[in-house]
């Protein structure tokens, strides 16, 4: 059982949401993802679970029938629960979802990696209506989509969905972005520009909200790519796993709440 904080910065409220695990008679290894997005109706934070057994340890040979199981805690019920559309919309039990998210126009997206077609696996954007709690696909370029998952994530970037890409090949490490110029449309995305920082770039950790990338290094350190491409650092150090950036929009969200 693992926990996850809900924490609205603008009161100082906090809720702790405690995540239940999944026991099932499977022989194959099974995965937890988490998501986290708030109800733009209802303004309700949700977190949505999937469980699914890890298709990336099964043998090509063998198909694995049953679907992920799917649920939903939102802050008003205070529990965990089926989705409205559980019923008739989960995800297929030969795509693997990915840690790698982003709560975009009302949905949280995930990257994902699809089996379902013999000798063509390829990556694929997955996201669930925070509204509706229905799941949907959407297509991702030939580029991308026949990429190793490993090398993408998913952000936003100036109200676009964006692709990132990387080459973590040594000694030249970059990253490719990528924006889906119109959101719904998989002939919209289009690349528009890559970083380069050879021997010194580990990951993108978001956006700012004038579109200026931020990254962080090898070194520990947290620094900012104008749109000119100079490199300016934020003078800041840390373990490289614990940087996040994120929209934020100042709420009275959990008011009513008490800390717990």
């Amino acid at each position: 059982m693992c926990m996850v904080v809900l924490w609205n910065p603008s009161i100082r409220k906090l809720v702790r949401v405690l995540v239940p695990d999944y026991q099932q008679n499977c022989v194959w290894p099974q995965c937890t993802v988490l998501g986290f997005g708030v109800c733009p109706v209802s303004y309700d934070p949700k977190v949505v679970k999937i469980v699914f057994v890890n298709a990336f340890s099964v043998p090509d040979q063998i198909t694995v029938e049953d679907r992920p199981l799917v649920e939903v805690f939102s802050v008003t019920s205070g529990g965990w629960r089926k989705p409205f559309g559980h019923n008739r919309n989960r995800p297929c039990n030969m795509i693997n979802i990915t840690w790698s998210q982003v709560c975009f126009n009302g949905a949280i997206h995930w990257v994902a990696y699809d089996r379902r077609i013999e000798a063509s696996e390829q990556c694929i954007i997955v996201s669930f209506d925070l509204v509706h709690e229905v799941f949907d696909e959407m297509p991702l370029p030939d580029t991308l989509a026949s990429q190793d998952i490993v090398n993408l994530a998913i952000s936003s970037r100036k109200g676009q969905l964006t692709m990132l890409e990387y080459d973590m090949e040594k000694g030249k490490e970059a990253c490719d972005v990528w924006v889906m110029k119109e959101y719904g449309v998989p002939g919209s995305w289009e690349e528009m520009y890559v970083i380069r920082l050879p021997g010194m770039l580990r990951r993108v950790v978001g956006f700012r909200t004038n579109g200026d990338m931020v990254l962080a290094l090898k070194n520990h350190e947290l620094v900012y790519v104008e749109c000119t491409g100079n490199v300016k650092s934020l003078g800041i150090y840390a373990n490289i796993r614990s940087f996040f950036v994120g929209s934020y929009m100042e709420s009275l969200i959990l008011i009513n709440q008490l800390d717990q």
